[in-house]
């Protein structure tokens, strides 16, 4: 071999060396790669279908969860709208949510759950439907509601901000320091808000608070007796304070009325008439026990004597609807977290305040009422009688008997029911019953109801009950005679006072210059007969264009 091809044999045999081993590597790592072959299928057993009875129960179940979901979404527009005052759209939002209650499937229309939502929503739904109703009849409500004047105090208390208020450096200290001997039912909260109300009770509205310590001395007995029989803390008593600093005949610009500043269709819904003949909102026991009852029922709502002061004055739905959306909290979380408006962040530590002050008066400046109720014995008639006719009978005045019966409306007992059992002053009983005896029927009643019908006039009206245009126009306010409403209720007075006449005018005149005040009469008519102007009898009398004027009152017709 020669040397040459030797070389060439070499080089072959060194490259069949190199090639070798690389493939052998390369053969090496295909084995190892997974074995893309599938093992057997392992055999899963199939799971049996649902039964009909399994498929029933979930849709149940699911269907109670978007029922009960969409009627609370329901109720929150309903409540939305209720803040607001539309009724209309409170009340379709509330029958919505119950209509959605109402078509559950059978088993769900007994399911506890969705039972209780009802119950809940049905409540609102009829206080909605009352408001509703009453809104729609606005227009022909009793004049007395319509003419009223507000009681500004009581507004101003809603809207009052105090939060840049000093407090006085001694006032937190007198507080601690009474409080050390004091006995309450339910915890008494001192804080900042509650002492600027102590101070606001005990400066800017010192006067407003001495009259209601007076005024209230003719009620705390009954009321604390009420109160005790239906379980409410005596220490709530206080919050008439912040309603009404105890007038029974209390007004507010939301057309609250009454003692506990009830609205008509919360009177309505809670037992109370409220309706032209008469008011229950203004007879002081009556609310009393139903703002006790009220009471109870949000506390087995709330658990918490605080959020039943604040659900009594902005509604348990509101409440209700904070606790859902925001979880459990107290009352101060919620005023802290603004959750309320500023009328319920005054409302609890006003009446808090007012807990302490009429605890004792005294320490904080004021001086204890010597005032006594008149005692009373309740009469019952069953038929119409005259507040005037009864007051003639047992020799009182009027307006001690009406303020004995704030309830009349129009000074008579109601048309309907005929039975109606009134207040008349202690021992009285015996002779009213025999002067009404006495009297010819004819005679118990001075006045008539009559409700406008189509095309009825006032001259037809007056002829109907013999008595002029004037004495009902006078009698109702109205100063468009020709304008009457359908519906619209009147008064008639049918035994129309006698007027007197120009030679007894005359007389007036040169005599006292004062004329004594009739029923029928108005300040118009009194001008005219004694042909003055009218803005002179208010000059005179220190009377306005809405002031009333009573049987019995004296009216200087001339200059002083």
């Amino acid at each position: 071999m020669t040397h040459k091809r030797k070389l060439i044999y070499i080089t072959i045999v060194a490259a069949l060396w190199i090639l070798i081993p690389g493939c052998s590597a390369r053969k090496e790592v295909i084995q190892h790669e997974p074995s893309t072959q599938l093992p057997p299928e392992e055999k899963i057993a199939p799971e049996p279908p649902p039964t009909p009875e399994e498929l029933s129960e979930k849709a149940l179940i699911e269907e109670k969860e978007m029922l009960i979901q969409e009627a609370w979404r329901m109720h929150d527009s309903a409540i939305s709208y209720a803040d607001e005052s539309d009724w209309q759209m409170a009340l379709f939002f509330a029958e919505q949510g119950m209509n959605l209650l109402e078509a559950a499937s059978g088993p769900n229309k007994v399911d506890p759950t969705i039972r209780e939502v009802s119950r809940a929503i049905s409540r609102d739904l009829d206080r909605f439907r009352i408001l509703v109703h009453n809104n729609s009849r606005q227009k022909n409500l009793p004049q007395i509601e319509l003419t009223h004047d507000p009681d500004a105090f009581l507004d101003e208390l809603s809207d009052l901000d105090l939060y840049w208020a000093e407090i006085p450096p001694d006032l937190e200290g007198k507080v601690s320091e009474d409080l050390k001997t004091a006995v309450f039912t339910i915890p008494i909260t001192v804080n900042k808000e509650v002492l600027q109300f102590l101070d606001y009770y005990q400066n800017r509205a010192r006067t407003n608070t001495q009259q209601a310590l007076a005024r209230s001395a003719l009620y705390l007995d009954d009321i604390k007796k009420i109160f005790k029989e239906e379980g409410i803390p005596e220490e709530l008593i206080y919050m008439a304070h912040v309603e009404s600093l105890f007038k029974y005949n209390a007004y507010s610009r939301a057309r609250a009325r009454g003692m506990w500043q009830f609205m008509t269709g919360t009177a309505r819904l809670y037992g109370l008439k409220v309706n032209w003949w008469v008011d229950e909102r203004l007879d002081p026991m009556k609310s009393t026990r139903v703002a006790a009852r009220y009471m109870k029922y949000l506390y087995e709502e709330f658990g918490d004597w605080y959020l039943v002061m604040a659900a009594y004055n902005v509604g348990p739905g509101r409440i209700q609807r904070i606790l859902r959306r925001h979880g459990e909290m107290d009352y101060w979380t919620m005023m802290n977290r603004r959750l309320i408006p500023r009328e319920t962040r005054n409302h609890v530590p006003a009446t808090l305040a007012a807990i302490i002050i009429y605890n004792n008066p005294e320490r904080y400046g004021f001086s204890l009422s010597t005032a006594e109720p008149v005692p009373v014995e309740e009469f019952s008639v069953d038929y119409q009688v005259d507040l005037g006719v009864i007051a003639e009978s047992i020799g009182y005045t009027m307006d001690d008997l009406r303020a004995l019966n704030p309830a009349l409306q129009r000074g008579v007992t109601p048309f309907e029911p005929k039975e109606y059992t009134l207040n008349i002053p202690e021992g009285c009983g015996a002779q009213l019953a025999q002067a009404l005896e006495d009297l010819p029927p004819s005679e118990r009643i001075r006045l008539r109801h009559h409700r406008v019908s189509s095309g009825e006039t006032l001259s037809l009206i007056a002829s109907r009950y013999g008595v002029s245009i004037r004495a009902i126009a006078d009698t109702n306010s109205i100063r468009n005679i020709h304008r009457l409403k359908i519906g619209q209720d009147l008064v008639i007075p049918v035994m129309e006072p006698r007027s007197i006449g120009p030679a007894e005018a005359r007389k007036v005149l040169a005599s006292s210059g004062t004329h004594t005040v009739r029923r029928g009469d108005s300040l118009y008519r009194i001008s005219r007969l004694y042909g003055v102007k009218l803005q002179n009898l208010f000059e005179w009398n220190a009377l306005g264009p809405k002031s009333k004027i009573y049987p019995g009152q004296k009216i200087q017709v001339s200059p002083r």
